[in-house]
């Protein structure tokens, strides 16, 4: 295969990341707001419990800190959580795997002007 080819393959490889990219992105979102729905609905039934926010600790600090033991404590708010990371830990992959190919493609680019340099500088070829 020749240097041109796998150029174009390689944007076309450059392509499918950068799409990847979007839809984890789009996932991301998603998953942000089932988290959100999720920790309000925790924190309004733990709030209900006992009547309202004041009764359940005296300082707005103390009562995020009930809620954020609260929300670690549900099965659902843990999933999600764990699906988010595994959303972001794929965006960073796929990130990685883009500036890879652009490294590439600078690289054959490269390699193509100094082939077309080469072969001004000597049109009998070899």
């Amino acid at each position: 295969m020749d240097l041109y080819q796998e150029a174009l393959e390689t944007a076309e490889r450059i392509k499918e990341v950068r799409l990847k990219i979007v839809e984890l992105s789009k996932r991301l979102s998603e998953i942000d707001y089932a988290l959100a729905v999720a920790r309000a609905r925790v924190e309004r039934e733990l709030i209900r419990k006992v009547g309202n926010e004041k009764e359940l600790a005296p300082t707005a600090a103390d009562r995020e800190r009930i809620f954020i033991l609260a929300r670690d404590a549900d099965s659902d708010v843990v999933a999600l959580q764990k699906q988010r990371d595994e959303v972001l830990f794929s965006i960073e992959r796929e990130k990685a795997e883009l500036s890879y190919l652009r490294e590439v493609m600078d690289i054959m680019k490269i390699a193509m002007q100094t082939a077309q340099e080469e072969g001004k500088a000597n049109p009998e070829g070899s």
